[in-house]
């Protein structure tokens, strides 16, 4: 009797999970009818800060000098002479500068940059782990290799003396 409700209380639960892929994909069709809720996830989640950059002022002075005349007045029988005139220009220019930094770039190339750290660590543990099997295989060969050498000489010596018995 409780095994029938088991595997029913186990497929209801059942019925309530969501995989990954799913979520995902309801989470995009959600956005996709409702962009308007996208954008103040995506303002709440990456705010756009802005810094101000004061620019420089540059003035520039342009100076025109207009040469005086001389003129003959013939009522006053005299030459009346006018001065030069000077007109000066002035432009002031400033560039200021509003940096605005995308957030969300950021976040996502600061992502990135975790998973390829994460993909290096363990790339480095994976030749760290094969450099400390070819060490231990290295030194097994060395002492395989002092064995056969010294069962060389003993067979050698071996030899040596059976013949020497011999003769």
């Amino acid at each position: 009797m409780n095994r029938p409700i088991l595997y029913t209380l186990t497929f209801v639960l059942m019925l309530g999970c969501i995989s990954e892929k799913k979520a995902r994909f309801k989470a995009e069709q959600f956005y996709k009818d409702h962009p308007k809720e996208l954008a103040q996830t995506c303002a709440k989640k990456f705010p756009i800060h802005s810094q101000y950059i004061e620019g420089i002022t540059i003035v520039r002075k342009n100076t025109t000098i207009e040469k005086g005349i001389l003129l003959d007045c013939p009522e006053q029988q005299k030459t009346l002479c006018y001065p030069d005139s000077k007109t000066i220009y002035i432009k002031t220019v400033r560039v200021d500068t509003v940096v605005k930094e995308n957030t969300a770039k950021v976040a996502m190339l600061s992502n990135q940059l975790n998973t390829a750290n994460n993909l290096m660590l363990e790339e480095n543990k994976i030749n760290l782990s094969l450099y400390n099997k070819i060490e231990e295989s290295k030194k097994k060969s060395e002492r395989l290799l002092l064995i056969l050498i010294a069962i060389g000489t003993l067979f050698g010596i071996s030899v040596f003396f059976r013949l020497k018995n011999i003769i």
